[in-house]
């Protein structure tokens, strides 16, 4: 989560702005003050049950996202450590970093790390956007790699604006990273739904909310997986929900239940 970089500005024609929804939720916004809120109510529900009924608040106003580097804090690398919230990691601290990883064609190159592992290999596109190419699952000895690559974070994004499309996913054995594995083809639905003042171990913060969508079929296994991730600007990331449902044939099925919260910035 490769691919050429020229085909970084067909992703961003593909960003629909959601044209008279975006711009009568911006009139409202600026005739009654009220910020977007564009959580439905099996979000809440769904946010509630990974991270209790304390994590979020209430609507707040919502930044545009300018540069993405700059709005996750980056600078010349960043270390956050994450607690558990839920699932088989509820409890336990993590340490995330991401860090410069040199240029490739021009375009500067980040590895994100989960306690020096399951990496992800990131890239900026000529907007500035991150975008996550290359991930490896060490705890299935996977790697996997997505075209287009899916957004970690999109610069020029506006509350309201949605990004859709198809991308490839080849999936390689970890030792074994010329000829995959699995090919197949996920549906990405990926919204900037507002901001909220949520609450976390490190502190009350104002986060923009984010949600992914991903459905498809990847050789045997159909995969149907949604997240949510909370930045607070020029923090990083506050929270984040994943829960991942793998079925294949009617013999297999694993569901993959995850969410941490930010406990600090060591």
């Amino acid at each position: 989560m490769t691919r050429p970089r020229g085909k970084s500005s067909d992703n961003a024609s593909r960003l629909v702005a959601g044209a008279a929804l975006a711009g009568a939720l911006a009139a409202t916004e600026a005739l009654c003050e009220t910020p977007l809120d564009g959580l439905t109510a099996d979000d809440r529900v769904f946010i509630e049950e990974f991270l209790g009924p304390g994590f979020l608040g209430q609507p707040v106003a919502a930044p545009d996202v300018g540069d993405a580097r700059e709005f996750l804090g980056l600078g010349d690398g960043v270390t956050w450590e994450l607690l558990g919230a839920h699932g088989e990691r509820d409890g336990q601290r993590r340490i995330v970093t991401m860090v410069p990883a040199g240029e490739e064609s021009g375009a500067r190159r980040w590895r994100l790390e989960f306690d020096g592992v399951n990496g992800r290999e990131v890239r900026e596109d000529e907007r500035g956007s991150l975008l996550s190419y290359q991930v490896e699952d060490t705890d299935d000895g996977l790697v996997v790699r997505t075209d287009p690559p899916d957004p970690i974070l999109m610069s020029g994004m506006r509350p309201g604006d949605v990004v859709r499309y198809r991308m490839q996913s080849n999936v390689f054995d970890a030792g074994n990273t010329s000829s995959p594995k699995y090919r197949g083809s996920l549906e990405m639905d990926h919204a900037y739904i507002g901001a909220y003042r949520v609450t976390v171990p490190a502190g009350t913060f104002d986060a923009a909310a984010f949600r992914w969508h991903f459905t498809g079929k990847v050789g045997p296994a159909r995969i149907d997986d949604l997240q949510f991730a909370f930045y607070a600007e020029g923090v990083g990331p506050v929270a984040y929900i994943e829960r991942k449902d793998i079925s294949a044939f009617v013999v297999y099925r694993k569901v993959n239940r995850d969410a941490m919260v930010l406990a600090g910035q060591p």
